[in-house]
């Protein structure tokens, strides 16, 4: 997990981050876009299967209405120029069905066109003879010939004394990508009427309940029967007709879908940056566990000695990386979050310290406090636990980034001296009007910033130093030096004689509490080995 949000918070991955992002939306919303046109495409066929149905029913019905007119009206002898006459009249109707032919003992006897013929023609069995289907008598798909009707085909329904000529076909038009096939299911044998023969064959392979693969994957089949589940229809569409007829819009489609992606894995890039920038993740994450707490040691030029350490404060961020403060500095004081971080840094330092340093060992403890947390009654709470240990002795640094009110910060001093604690000046020659707050303020002690211990002899700063040691000395303030870098630094400062106390990586960098302890052990073994060799 710390891997993975390491690698949303790196700048380097962010172009990898937009490309994936892209790919996980493009993804599902071309298979979102797809799944829209399979629904359509599917109720589109499922549409046209019942109104192919209801094409099928109406024919049923004008093909009884037909029969029931044919026995109402063709009332005249049988066969007779009257009854051909009465036959003709129908015929003339405007329904579609105009061949009409007497029949009995499943013989034909006359027809519209021919009043007798010589001899009664046999139909034969006929295909369908079930009552219970609530269908004709038919006779299916029959070369009409020998009924003078040349060349034609067509079933006979019989209804009544009378056969009706239906001609072949059935339906209406379909979208061009889909095929339909009609005709009469009866005890589980499908009866062809119209349309693509084989679309059947095809569905049942499946339920027929639904869209169903057919022989071949790239197919949808709809198997929709009436409420006899007689008549049926059969329809479906497959895939390569409907990308090879719809191209173009499958292709507006997956444009669409490049665009809304490409906008959306922007947006949600930006979402993501704006969520894991690093002041949004600070702030989010900003509490006692994230806040981490080192250790820099503090020279005593007097003794030679580690008599003491300033407490740096550090920040764990998402991806388990420490931040200095440098970047977490100007969020906490912007947000006025300068107090919580004073209370985090005291109580874990607190915590370390206790459980760590061993119970003979002085040390004080610097702690940094931004200038607009002077305020004794709000610090004293937080440092009440330390002042009750007698290993520690309790310093805090105000660090000038900012002015305040002398006159309150004096009173808040003052305070806190009377409670054992001692106030330094921090970074002495930066900041707001150093040499104004050394004077306005009775302080115990100044820190010179370690612009001028790493400044060089020829630089103004380099020159400015002794000058400045001279002046906080007679003062009458401790005086600490950071930023001792070099051995030549370190000697140049015993020299001056008015140095009290030094830190810098020359003496050791800022390092965790275990380390820090180990570190002491073992300056005091050196410190106790030079005393035995004197």
């Amino acid at each position: 997990m710390v891997r993975f949000v390491g690698l949303l918070i790196s700048q380097t991955h962010q172009h990898a981050i937009r490309v994936l992002l892209f790919i996980a939306l493009f993804v599902p919303l071309l298979s979102l876009a797809f799944a829209v046109v399979v629904g359509q495409v599917q109720n589109t066929i499922r549409i046209e299967a019942v109104g192919q149905l209801d094409v099928m029913r109406s024919a049923l019905v004008k093909l009884r209405d037909v029969g029931d007119r044919l026995q109402r009206e063709a009332i005249a002898e049988p066969c007779s120029p009257d009854f051909n006459r009465q036959l003709r009249r129908i015929a003339y109707a405007p329904d579609g069905l105009n061949e009409f032919l007497l029949v009995a003992n499943q013989s034909v006897l006359c027809s519209v066109g021919t009043i007798r013929y010589d001899a009664p023609i046999a139909l034969g069995a006929p295909d369908i003879a079930n009552p219970e289907t609530g269908l004709p008598i038919l006779w299916l798909d029959r070369p009409l010939d020998r009924f003078g009707l040349e060349g034609m085909f067509g079933t006979l329904a019989q209804i009544g004394s009378f056969a009706i000529v239906v001609p072949p076909g059935g339906g209406g038009p379909s979208p061009r990508w889909m095929t339909t096939e009609m005709g009469f299911l009866i005890d589980g044998k499908w009866w062809h009427r119209s349309g693509e023969p084989g679309l059947f064959e095809a569905a049942v392979h499946g339920r027929s309940d639904g869209l169903q693969p057919a022989v071949l994957p790239d197919a949808f089949r709809l198997l929709q029967c009436d409420e006899t589940g007689v008549t049926c229809v059969v329809a479906g569409a497959r895939l390569g007709d409907l990308f090879t007829l719809g191209w173009l819009a499958m292709a507006a489609i997956v444009a669409a879908t490049i665009v809304v992606a490409a906008w959306l894995s922007a947006l949600v890039h930006r979402l993501m940056r704006r969520f894991f920038a690093f002041e949004a993740r600070f702030l989010r994450n900003f509490s006692a566990d994230t806040v981490m707490c080192t250790y820099q040691p503090i020279l005593n030029l007097r003794t030679g000695e580690i008599d003491g350490c300033e407490v740096l404060v550090r920040w764990r961020d998402l991806d388990d990386r420490v931040v200095f403060p440098d970047q977490f500095l100007p969020i906490v004081e912007a947000r006025g979050l300068t107090m919580p971080l004073t209370r985090y840094v005291a109580e874990k330092a607190f915590a370390e310290l206790q459980s760590h340093v061993p119970a003979n060992r002085s040390l004080q403890v610097n702690i940094n406090i931004s200038p607009r947390d002077i305020d004794a009654n709000k610090l004293l709470p937080l440092f009440t636990e330390l002042q009750l240990d007698p290993r520690f002795r309790l310093a805090v640094e105000i660090v000038e980034t900012e002015s305040f009110d002398a006159v309150a910060a004096q009173r808040a001093v003052d305070q806190l001296r009377q409670r054992g604690i001692a106030t330094y000046l921090d970074d002495f020659g930066t900041g707001f009007s150093s040499i104004h707050s050394l004077g306005a303020l009775k302080i115990d002690g100044v820190k010179l910033d370690r612009a001028f211990a790493m400044a060089n002899d020829a630089s103004l700063l380099g020159q400015m130093l002794p000058n400045a040691l001279h002046m906080i000395h007679q003062t009458g303030r401790v005086t600490v030096v950071e930023g001792v870098e070099t051995a030549e630094r370190l000697a140049q400062l015993r020299a001056l004689g008015n140095v009290d106390r030094v830190q810098g990586y020359f003496i050791a960098r800022p390092m965790p509490i275990e380390r820090f302890v180990a570190f002491l052990a073992e300056q005091d073994i050196t410190s106790a080995e030079a005393r035995r060799v004197a």
